[in-house]
């Protein structure tokens, strides 16, 4: 199967379980993996048989910006969702979130993977 990629999304958003964390937007940094079969595209040279990278990247940097989370693990979960509630040719989605300023000195980041499930189809 193909993978399509997104690196390197920046958003800030307010993100943490800490009294400071909850009053100042924090940023985060997102990759995505998809899984997806590009070959209709590779034939048809048209967005329209692919995946609209453009338009998914504004569309999660708009869900992230407007949403409030404590945990990254909530952030992974709502990218993933919407990621495969978005475009039935998504199979699986990878999903990497990485709180920069999560620790002094230290990034943090988790990564989930989630298949669409025969109920999603």
């Amino acid at each position: 199967m193909d993978r399509l990629a997104i690196k390197g999304l920046s958003v800030e958003t307010i993100i943490g379980i800490n009294p400071w964390e909850r009053e100042t937007r924090q940023p985060l940094v997102i990759d995505l993996e998809l899984q997806v079969d590009t070959q209709a595209a590779a034939r048809s040279d048209k967005v329209a048989d692919t995946v609209d990278y453009g338009k998914l990247a504004r569309r999660l940097r708009n869900l992230i910006a407007q949403s409030r989370f404590q945990l990254i693990e909530r952030v992974a979960e709502t990218i993933a969702g919407d990621v495969l509630g978005q475009d039935q040719r998504i199979l699986a989605v990878t999903v990497c979130v990485t709180k920069p300023h999560a620790i002094p000195d230290t990034t943090v980041s988790l990564t989930i993977t989630r298949p669409r499930t025969l109920s999603e189809t």
